[in-house]
């Protein structure tokens, strides 16, 4: 900041060096000159606050000196030192406001001293005055730019009569009128048409507090608004300042969201998947009602507990391992499943997958996912694929008994035949005994390849009427084994589903088969009822019986295919396969499948 600085003019040299002598201590710097034309070039200096000249100079006058001075520097505060005689033009000059003072020679070193430095001070309230003003000034502007800008309306009303003294452009706009006309008018005459009416009366004292309101444009169009009032004072009178906004498009935005959030409560609480939220570490923060339906529980049932809570304990680990780690490195969690307890104790596979969600800062708030019952899917899927099984394993059973018949049978026959011949020709020759036995070894061959034929490629089930094609099977074992096959049932639907009747078939084929084979008896039953919403056919004998320890082992380790394949055929029906023997006491088996038909008398078939 610079220094303040004095010029002093006058044409004595003596009343130079006192002046210098008189404010050498001053905090302030004095310029001294005789010279009218070097005081006014030392006035483009920075800082130059007073100007001193005596009023009588050779060459200018001090009034001419001052005039010119203010033109260079409007804001200089000028004092004239001169004598008594001179007092008129003095005080001429003082008068048009040219002159801050006048002091007469000889002056008074104190009151000398004590003038100038007022003059320093007047020059600094001058320089802040008029910083003031410019500050004021600007903010002016600025205020106007700024209420002309925005979108807002602002009126500012007379706190007595209502009246508008001011109103920016959008206020204008909103009212509908011309701005003449709405300066002066009642506010009430714009602002604002009501649904109930227009504005109360407005009391200073108790000022509303904001508020929504709905209003009617020019064009009379309802417009939604957020209105304030405030009172104000300005140059000391008061006043009450009155803003408002359209919110209209807020409204309507608000309105949609309100919309779109009820859509999708609507659609997380009716979807059929259980979508659930957990923290980061895997605590239910949110969950729709679905978990009622999947998994029995209630949504307080949730609180403080994990989706881990729920699982099998080996399923638990591997689940919570999985989703902690994708959701540490911020990855979604890729679809996986996992076996859930319902509330019943029932196991219940879901199909789960989810997705991290983090703050706006990146960090982790938790995991948002659904979940999926594919109990059902996964059992339909074992069913297809144990349906593909059989169709896999009858084709190939065909194939290999077709082999059979026509390739090697064929060949047998043919020896047969031959050695026949052979026999026929030579009756006498000694060789003919041992052709005998080897013909006899070839036909009993034969035999047990046709009875091997029919165990592969068996007679075709009736795949939608388990009655005829147990009734077929019956036939076809008493032709083939001579096994008398007595059949007890209770009235059965005339159609069901083929997969069911497909399996079924062949588990009492392979049970009948195996009692031709082994039980060394004449003579067996198969019983088909309901019980418990189950279909269970029982098929005995009286026969040798075995031990049923056999069947625990793999099939083939204990001589045989058949027996123990039987419960795997069953378990994709989500049925049972149970075996009770003795060697000596015969045997009884019981298959189960699940079948929803209602019990009826039994009657008997033989």
């Amino acid at each position: 900041m610079h220094r303040s600085k004095v010029i002093i003019v006058d044409d004595e040299k003596g009343m130079l060096h006192s002046c210098q002598r008189l404010l050498r201590k001053e905090p302030f710097e004095t310029l001294l000159t005789s010279s009218s034309e070097e005081a006014l070039q030392w006035l483009a200096q920075p800082g130059v606050s007073v100007l001193l000249t005596d009023l009588k100079m050779p060459f200018m006058s001090g009034i001419d000196l001052i005039e010119k001075a203010k033109k260079i520097s409007a804001d200089i505060v000028c004092l004239i030192l001169s004598g008594e005689a001179d007092m008129h033009m003095a005080l001429e000059a003082i008068n048009r406001g040219t002159v801050y003072r006048f002091l007469t020679k000889p002056c008074h070193d104190e009151e000398f001293r004590l003038a100038i430095r007022q003059a320093v001070a007047r020059h600094k309230d001058i320089l802040k005055h008029k910083k003031t003003e410019n500050s004021l000034r600007e903010s002016e502007h600025r205020l106007k730019t700024i209420l002309d800008a925005i979108d807002a309306g602002v009126v500012i009303l007379d706190e007595k009569d209502q009246r508008i003294i001011d109103a920016n452009p959008a206020a204008v706009r909103i009212m509908g009128g011309d701005r003449n006309q709405i300066i002066g008018a009642h506010h009430n005459q714009f602002v604002f048409h009501r649904e109930n009416g227009r504005l109360p009366p407005i009391e200073p004292d108790h000022l509303p507090p904001p508020s929504e309101q709905v209003i009617l444009t020019p064009e009379g169009q309802p417009m939604s608004i957020l209105e304030r009032l405030r009172p104000i004072i300005l140059d000391g009178h008061h006043y009450i300042l009155e803003t408002f906004i359209d919110i209209t498009e807020r409204k309507l935005m608000e309105q949609l969201l309100e919309d779109s959030r009820k859509r999708y409560q609507d659609l997380v609480e009716t979807v059929g998947d259980w979508i659930w939220e957990i923290n980061p570490q895997g605590v239910f923060t949110f969950s729709n009602p679905q978990v009622a339906s999947l998994l029995g529980y209630d949504l307080a049932a949730l609180l403080d507990k994990t989706p881990f809570d729920f699982m099998i304990p080996a399923e638990a680990k591997r689940a919570k391992t999985l989703m902690q780690k994708c959701m540490t490195d911020g990855k979604p969690i890729p679809t996986f499943e996992a076996i859930f307890l319902h509330k019943n104790g029932r196991q219940v596979l879901l199909e789960i997958s989810g997705v991290p969600f983090m703050s706006k800062n990146g960090v982790l708030l938790g995991c948002r996912g659904t979940s999926r019952d594919i109990t059902d899917a996964r059992q339909a899927k074992e069913k297809l694929r144990a349906t593909e099984l059989l169709l896999a394993e009858e084709h190939e059973r065909r194939r290999i008994a077709n082999h059979l018949h026509d390739r090697i049978c064929q060949y047998l026959v043919g020896a047969t035949m031959k050695l026949a011949s052979l026999q026929e020709a030579g009756k006498t020759d000694p060789k003919t005994i041992r052709l005998r036995e080897v013909s006899s070894l070839i036909e009993q061959g034969t035999r047990d390849i046709r009875l091997m034929i029919s165990q592969l490629h068996p007679l075709e089930p009736n795949h939608s009427n388990l009655k005829t094609s147990i009734e077929r099977l019956r036939k076809k074992m008493q032709s083939l084994f001579g096994l008398k096959i007595n059949v007890r049932h209770e009235k059965l639907p005339e159609t069901m589903d083929s997969q069911t009747v497909t399996v079924l078939f062949q588990c009492v084929r392979e049970l009948l088969m195996n009692i031709a084979k082994h039980a060394k008896v004449r003579e067996a039953s198969v019983s088909i009822g309901q019980n418990n919403g189950f279909l269970q056919i029982c098929v005995e004998d009286n026969g040798t019986g075995f031990d049923p320890a056999h069947l625990t082992q793999p099939p083939g380790t204990a001589g045989g295919y058949g027996l123990p394949s039987l419960p795997s055929r069953l378990k994709p029906l989500g049925g049972s396969f149970s075996i009770r023997s003795k060697p000596g006491r015969g045997t009884k088996a019981t298959l189960a499948v699940p079948w929803p038909a209602k019990k009826h008398p039994a009657n008997h078939e033989n």
